[in-house]
């Protein structure tokens, strides 16, 4: 999403299975620009073809309801963290959201660039490369193009 001054702010990462789009269904225009990290494959539904099959099959309905709370909760839970807490926590509560187990170690996947932590933090560029210097000299993180590993937990507080 493009935000005050031109400067993008990425609101979430989508994976494999999820759906984007549902908006629609207002009959307005999008309000935000996706944008693939990886291959994908993508199916286009229309405004009718949605209505339908949700007219049809109502538990479709519900869960695209459900997906549609999770979205407006875990917005929400991003905005008020950009509202009250420094970079750092920023970048933690991140790492915490997109972080997953991996034979035993928790794994932010990526790619992540520097750029893309600070967008999604509504941070500089600069500001997220100190942290992650930091973070991986104090042998917090080990960072590589594919993946961030949390090697152990991140302090409160830096």
């Amino acid at each position: 999403m493009v935000g005050d001054g031109g400067r993008v702010v990425e609101l979430n990462t989508l994976h494999a299975g999820e759906l984007f789009g549902e908006l629609m269904l207002s009959g307005e225009l999008r309000s935000a620009t996706v944008q693939v990290t990886t291959r994908a494959r993508l199916t286009r539904v229309t405004r009718a073809a949605a209505e339908r099959v949700l007219a049809q099959r109502p538990e479709l309905a519900f869960e695209l309801i459900r997906r549609l709370v999770q979205r407006v909760r875990t917005l929400t839970r991003t905005v008020g963290r950009l509202a009250s807490v420094d970079v750092y926590g920023r970048v933690v509560g991140l790492f915490d959201a997109l972080a997953v187990d991996d034979k035993g170690l928790r794994v932010v996947p990526g790619p992540l660039s520097q750029q893309r932590i600070a967008e999604r933090v509504g941070a500089s560029k600069a500001m997220v490369n100190r942290l992650l210097t930091d973070l991986a000299k104090g042998g917090y993180i080990e960072v590589s193009r594919e993946r961030i590993v949390l090697l152990r937990k991140l302090p409160p507080k830096w």
